[in-house]
């Protein structure tokens, strides 16, 4: 990462050597690059024109588990086209950003105004990189558990003796250890995924089974459990009722014995 200042300093130097005239370089060099972020606004542009009219037709935003998007091509893949369609309007503005930036560089380009086209370009970069801070903040629930994990903080502040169980591998749900001012109990999880746990045995207090979980929210012991919510019904079928839901957020949900 330390590189991008000296790749940066060398993609810009044409644009500044343009202002010393025996060093000038021929127009079409410098517009090429303008025209180009033109190019892909207007792409964007018109495919989000093309989009909005059926983003209607693409169904109900959702998502798979969190089990069945921990690679790359799973987490693309296990989101629906209407949930990602929640970016169009972050496309307009991307689009729109571009065509004017790419249209203004351009006529300065032309004009012999290389820097000043210089100083458009790179501060119209700044556009993309609030959309995607934007963008992530969209998909954080469907992510992270931070959500969550503030849900329960609030109530723990009052019953700071509760215990907090997460049915997930813990590698998918490790916002966990950022976000939550608790311990974390797994159930339905392997122990024996890390050396710790399974060469010297470290840790077996922290992985429950189902009827230790079942065991648990039936004793006067405050008991928050963290779940898919398309395992609501199962867990139904083992857990007493009267389950308080205590935060939905992405695909997962949180409920409490009391």
């Amino acid at each position: 990462m330390s590189c991008w200042g000296v790749a940066a300093a060398f993609l810009a130097l044409p644009w500044m050597v343009e202002e010393i005239s025996v060093q000038r370089l021929p127009r079409p060099y410098l517009v090429v690059p303008c025209l180009v972020l033109t190019s892909a606004g207007a792409l964007a542009l018109g495919f989000a024109a093309w989009i909005t009219p059926r983003l209607g037709g693409l169904g109900a935003a959702t998502a798979a588990p969190i089990r069945a998007r921990d690679t790359f091509m799973d987490a693309i893949a296990g989101i629906s086209p209407a949930l990602w369609g929640h970016f169009i309007t972050l496309l307009w503005i991307f689009g729109a950003a571009m065509i004017m930036a790419g249209s203004v560089a351009t006529a300065l380009t032309w004009r012999r105004r290389a820097f000043a086209a210089l100083v458009v370009l790179s501060g119209v970069m700044a556009v993309p990189v609030c959309l995607a801070t934007a963008g992530f903040t969209m998909m954080s629930p469907y992510f992270s558990l931070a959500e969550e994990a503030r849900a329960i903080n609030r109530e723990m502040a009052a019953a700071p003796d509760a215990i907090v169980v997460c049915e997930a591998l813990p590698h998918t749900a490790s916002s966990l250890f950022y976000y939550l001012d608790a311990r974390v109990h797994w159930v339905n999880a392997p122990f024996d995924q890390d050396y710790a746990q399974r060469v010297l045995g470290l840790g077996r207090d922290d992985y429950w089974d189902e009827a230790g979980l079942v065991k648990a929210w039936r004793s006067p012991q405050r008991i928050y459990l963290i779940l898919e919510e398309s395992r609501l019904d199962y867990w139904a079928t083992l857990l007493p009722p009267g389950a308080r839901v205590v935060n939905r957020s992405g695909t997962r949900v949180v409920v409490c014995n009391q």
